[in-house]
């Protein structure tokens, strides 16, 4: 992991490119996009050009293939989380989310 003067990672990420959603409290939709990398602490979403609220807890809902072998390929996780930076990445955002708490 290279990391510079403003790093902030407090955990070693995995490149992974999950289908993932983000919620207000009450369930409301309020980004949909995909995982670039992932970490036991945190995520890097790149999500369509959007508001995304800072400072508000969300919950991150990410599609990660399920360990199981009969059953769906895949299977949801949840997250309570808060975005720590977003920065446009031409007609996208990237948004820094650190995962407060486990859910689902």
């Amino acid at each position: 992991m290279i990391t510079g003067i403003g790093e902030r990672r407090r955990g070693v990420r995995a490149s992974a490119a999950y289908p993932a959603t983000l919620t207000d409290q009450r369930g409301k939709m309020v980004a949909r996009g995909r995982t670039v990398n992932i970490s036991e602490k945190g995520v890097f979403l790149l999500i369509h050009h959007g508001q995304v609220p800072s400072g508000k807890v969300l919950v991150a809902h990410l599609s990660v293939p399920s360990a199981a072998r009969h059953g769906p390929a895949t299977r949801t996780v949840s997250y309570s989380c808060h975005i720590v930076r977003t920065q446009m990445l031409g007609r996208m955002m990237g948004v820094g989310i650190e995962f407060n708490k486990k859910l689902a």
